[in-house]
């Protein structure tokens, strides 16, 4: 039977999977690598400075895009004026951060040519998987029966 929209309002199945990922599995998994970064890169802190410089970046990055992802799952699951906007708008930024942020980083300082190079295998299954999760996010929103009906005006 055709579901109606009545049946399909409401934060549950794949929105409520999202809901959760955003505001909890994705700020841990941040925390997470910004915490082995620090562990795994700073002994190096002493024989290349600049190394300092791409770290503090990539943390502050990765706290304000896990402040962005817990502000569009809370206003998922809130129901929230313009959520889905929110949240589109995250998985957007992700998107573009995804891609542009290892070549910002590269760019913004020097390292050698070993460290760069073993970084880079590293970097390309992130942005990979970066890409596609935000792309199928974006198709999610976009075509979701549920959220149609859910954030209906």
């Amino acid at each position: 039977r055709e579901e109606s929209s009545e049946d399909l309002k409401g934060v549950k199945g794949w929105l409520l999977f999202l809901c959760w990922i955003l505001t909890v599995v994705s700020p841990v998994i941040m925390l997470w690598q910004i915490g082995m970064e620090w562990k795994v890169v700073s002994p190096a802190f002493a024989a290349l400075p600049n190394l300092r410089t791409i770290v503090v970046v990539d943390t502050a990055h990765n706290v304000l895009m896990m402040a962005f992802s817990i502000w569009a799952g809370v206003s998922l699951w809130r129901l929230k004026p313009n959520a889905v906007r929110i949240a589109k708008t995250y998985f957007v930024f992700a998107l573009i951060f995804s891609i542009a942020i290892p070549f910002f980083l590269e760019g913004l300082v020097e390292l050698p040519y070993e460290i760069s190079r073993a970084n880079e295998k590293e970097e390309a299954k992130q942005v990979i998987r970066g890409v596609m999760s935000s792309v199928i996010w974006l198709w999610y929103l976009s075509t979701s029966k549920r959220v149609r009906a859910t954030y209906a005006r």
